[in-house]
């Protein structure tokens, strides 16, 4: 991710937030289309606090985006909080692809090339540490 792209998601996160709920509904709805044996990752969970604790997390991140060694315990810590959920590295793919849908619909026609890599980098750089912390000794 460059400074740019890094500025672009500082930017744009107040959209992000200011839409928590509706948009992290429209986040899950498209990672059970995507993936539907996800569901099952959330049986026990109340989705309400899930999109809260997503969209909290999400803001830690962007708040420290200028620097990556501070986030990196952080995510780590919240890769090993899933470790026992059974997740698999192709989550984390369907996941990204939904996660994007949900920016592209809370942007509509706003949404742009210059958002969409900015966003994607954000998420390269979650999933690899994430997925390196979960999978690493396996």
């Amino acid at each position: 991710m460059n400074p740019q792209q890094a500025e672009i998601v500082k930017k744009s996160f107040p959209r992000v937030l200011a839409g928590t709920l509706s948009a992290t509904q429209v986040l899950y709805d498209k990672l059970f289309e995507l993936a539907p044996d996800t569901k099952e990752l959330f049986k026990n969970t109340s989705m309400e606090r899930q999109s809260q604790m997503l969209i909290s997390a999400i803001g830690r991140l962007v708040k420290s985006i200028d620097n990556w060694d501070a986030v990196k315990p952080d995510l780590q810590a919240l890769a090993k909080r899933h470790a026992g959920y059974g997740l698999s590295p192709e989550h984390f793919v369907y996941f990204g692809h939904a996660f994007i849908h949900m920016l592209k619909s809370m942007y509509k026609n706003e949404w742009n090339n210059d958002l969409e890599e900015a966003w994607k980098a954000v998420y390269q750089k979650i999933s690899e540490v994430m997925i390196g912390t979960l999978f690493e000794n396996k």
